[in-house]
This record gives C-alpha cells, structure tokens and sequence, in this order.
C-alpha cells in the first residue's frame, strides 16, 4: 500500500490516506480519555482548570487530524514535523509550530530518514516540550522505513500520568530504549 502514490489520479487506491485520517483521530480521543487532564480550560466554583497540553510529532495525514480533533476538544496544541514546509499546515490548524533546527531539504512530499547527528540533536531540541505535554502523539513516519525514534529516554514527560500515543506502533518504539511508555497507548 505504501507505494501507491498520493496523487489525484491514484486517490481511489489511496487506502492509506483514509486510514491515516481514523488513526489520526483516534490517538487524540485516546489520549484525552487516557491522561488524567482535561483537555478543555474549565472554570468551576471550586477555580479553573488549565487546559491540557497535547504535542504532536509528525505533521501528514494523521498528524494533521491528530492536531484537528486535539484543538476542537480544547487542548492547548503544538506540532512538529521535519519538513520546514509543514509549520504552515500546522498553524493554519491553530496550533503552535515548533520550528527546531532540524530539517530536510524543502520541497520532498515525504520527510526521510535523519542522519544520527541529526536524530541525537532533534531529541535534544524536543526533550523541554515532550517534558511540558499531558499527551505526544506520536505520528512521524519515513514510507518504506521502521518508525522513526522521535525522542529519547532523557526526555522525561511532565509526570507519570503523561500519554504516548503512537500511531505506527507496529513499525517502532516511539521512545528510545524503550517499547512502552509510562502510560503508553500504542
């Protein structure tokens, strides 16, 4: 499936578009039902609840919906994507576009692999956020290739209660070292 292409005369063949859409969708549901945050700011009699904090990593197809669903259940969202092209798409969804020094050559309809020295840095830039978020949501995929390590066991999420939810979960650990996370929706 993974070579059919994504062009407008191939779309009745695209199952994987379609597919990515639900998977998208569904690891924001699962992550707002999974963590202990609720998603939206609520403001009671007792005070207000600050609004839960979701980080996606990986802005296609299911990224993109992953960030959609995340903002329309009232989370405060950010995306990331290797592709300096995709901060727009991200923004234009309302979330914040984390624009790190790791890229690839603009222009390439799917992000490829990173050298190591790119890899060890972009777990550095994205340790602080995955740090800061109630959720990740984990939907970076290279075609062809096993899921990318998004970050590393020296990215400590905010607590314990911290969802990892990884669309790809087949193809790869999200976490370096490490198959599950401490609460992990794969």
């Amino acid at each position: 499936m993974e070579l059919v292409p994504r062009i407008t005369r191939a779309q009745r063949m695209d199952a994987l578009s379609s597919q990515a859409t639900v998977a998208g969708y569904k690891a924001a549901l699962l992550g707002a039902s999974a963590t202990s945050r609720f998603f939206p700011m609520l403001m009671t009699a007792a005070g207000t609840v600050p609004p839960g904090k979701v980080l996606v990593i990986g802005a296609g197809v299911a990224g993109l919906q992953a960030i959609a669903t995340a903002r329309r259940l009232g989370a405060i969202v950010s995306g990331y994507d290797v592709r300096p092209e995709a901060a727009e798409q991200i923004e234009s969804l309302g979330a914040l576009a984390l624009r790190l020094d790791v890229t690839v050559e603009p222009g390439k309809a799917y992000a490829r692999e990173l050298a190591e020295d790119q890899q060890v840095r972009q777990h550095e830039l994205l340790a602080p956020h995955v740090a800061d978020a109630d959720v990740v949501i984990a939907t970076a995929a290279v075609p062809g290739r096993r899921a990318p390590t998004n970050w590393n066991q020296g990215a400590k999420p905010r607590s314990s209660s911290t969802v990892c939810a990884r669309t790809g979960a087949p193809s790869g650990p999200v976490i370096a070292n490490r198959t599950r996370s401490p609460a992990s929706t794969q």
